[in-house]
């Protein structure tokens, strides 16, 4: 989970840049717009190790204890402590630009997919 939580904060990084936006700005509108869907994603599944721990056997309690402090650490650490890095790393000019691979690039919608006669 830490790694789509690092794969939703780059995405919109990448389409920051793609806009056109200064670096300081793009990192800052990427951590925004990607740290609801973060939130909202690890939130489920805190609420599922609860719910876990509410009602399983004793084995499996060390199991939802582990889920929840696994999934709160990576939740901080990708809305915070990430964005504290990349936030330190501009101001000290240790990152002017970022440069990011398109393994598939510009995709197009087909039409005929969603058409009734196809």
């Amino acid at each position: 989970m830490a790694v789509d939580n690092n794969v939703l904060v780059f995405e919109r990084l990448r389409e920051e840049l793609a806009r056109g936006a200064a670096l300081r700005m793009a990192i800052r509108n990427a951590f925004q717009r990607a740290s609801a869907t973060i939130i909202d994603c690890n939130i489920t599944h805190l609420i599922a190790a609860v719910v876990l721990y509410a009602i399983a056997p004793e084995q499996i309690k060390g199991f939802a204890v582990t889920l929840f402090l696994g999934v709160s650490i990576s939740m901080f650490t990708a809305v915070f402590v990430a964005r504290v890095i990349f936030d330190i790393a501009e101001k000290h000019r240790w990152i002017t630009e970022l440069k990011m691979h398109h393994l598939v690039g510009h995709t197009r919608s087909t039409s005929w997919a969603c058409s009734p006669t196809a």
